[in-house]
């Protein structure tokens, strides 16, 4: 157990064998450096509740190097922490981040990885642009604010993203990419929430199977109804539409906002869903490229995941036809 108070330049807090916790209430605080928080050889476990804050980068890393049990990484803050990044990294265990608390990178990236297992961080804030990449299923939610991010992928589940309220915003160029599971953009703000889908950017769910009810795109604002609610719709002029095998692209009673040229959606044998309530929009910049259940890689596939509900309306892993949130 590391229990610290303490402002300097660069600080190191390190364990070279087994499990490491460690617990801030006070300030923790490099004012020119950074901030590198290390463990080998079992969990780790961070609870903060007090200011983590960096000139340059933070660092979390369980390099998951473990012989048995458990080589997760846990984060508990209902404080604040900041750099200029935030790099959370957990080598072979699942990464959790929990906590009313908030995480900011300004204008830089908060960047989380589980290589093997899956990603769950939920916090009251987050500030930056956020990418991933997860082993099996990824999770981000706040309560509080918008969201920004970038690339994120799921090696095996589903993609689930949620705005408490403000925009949801899906960087230009960005991919976003769930194998064997369902991809879900969602702000919870159903009066005045907003998803902006950026230029260029790539969003795909794939499944080895159409009994698996996976491999579906739900861009909702507000509480995505269940299928029976969902309206066909109309598209846009200048969106290509392509569905087959069954698959179909909902728009919803009041459609969505469209820029420029080129965006395509591809229902490939599972649904894109968008869902825009009175008051709020969901917009696609040009050369925006959605699809549901493409070709999955060669491999055996997998199962649907397990549902893990961990907010109100914020469900990983609905298959289709099912509420997803």
């Amino acid at each position: 157990m590391y229990l610290i108070d303490k402002q300097c330049g660069q600080i190191q807090i390190s364990n070279s064998n087994g499990n490491m916790s460690v617990s801030n209430s006070g300030t923790i605080q490099s004012q020119t450096e950074q901030i590198q928080i290390s463990n080998h050889g079992g969990s780790l476990g961070l609870s903060n509740l007090g200011s983590i804050t960096a000139a340059e980068q933070i660092q979390v890393a369980n390099d998951g190097d473990c012989d048995s049990g458990s080589c997760a990484t846990t984060i508990v803050n209902s404080g604040s922490i900041a750099g200029s990044t935030l790099a959370i990294q957990s080598g072979a265990g699942n990464l959790q981040i929990t906590g009313t608390g908030s995480l900011s990178a300004g204008p830089g990236q908060i960047q989380l990885n589980s290589q093997s297992g899956s990603i769950s961080a939920i916090q009251g804030g987050v500030s930056g642009t956020v990418t991933g990449d997860a082993g099996t299923s990824f999770l981000l939610a706040t309560t509080k604010t918008g969201l920004n991010f970038g690339d994120i992928s799921a090696g095996n589940g589903s993609v689930t993203v949620v705005a408490g309220t403000g925009t949801l915003s899906v960087s230009n160029g960005a991919t976003i990419a769930a194998n064997e599971g369902n991809i879900t953009l969602q702000d919870l703000n159903g009066s005045s929430g907003n998803i902006a889908i950026g230029q260029g950017a790539r969003i795909a769910a794939n499944t080895h199977s159409s009994s698996t009810g996976l491999g579906n795109v739900y861009v909702s604002t507000g509480a995505m109804p269940a299928s029976a609610g969902w309206v066909q719709g109309t598209a846009p002029a200048g969106v290509s539409v392509h569905s087959e095998r069954g698959g179909q692209v909902y728009f919803g009673s009041l459609g969505i906002t469209t820029s420029g040229k080129g965006i395509t959606l591809n229902a490939k044998g599972s649904d894109i869903v968008f869902n825009a309530l009175p008051g709020t929009s969901i917009s696609l910049q040009s050369g925006v490229n959605i699809t549901a259940d493409p070709p999955a890689p060669a491999g055996p596939g997998g199962a649907s995941p397990a549902a893990v509900i961990l907010l109100p309306s914020v469900q990983a892993g609905a298959g289709r036809g099912a509420r997803p949130l």
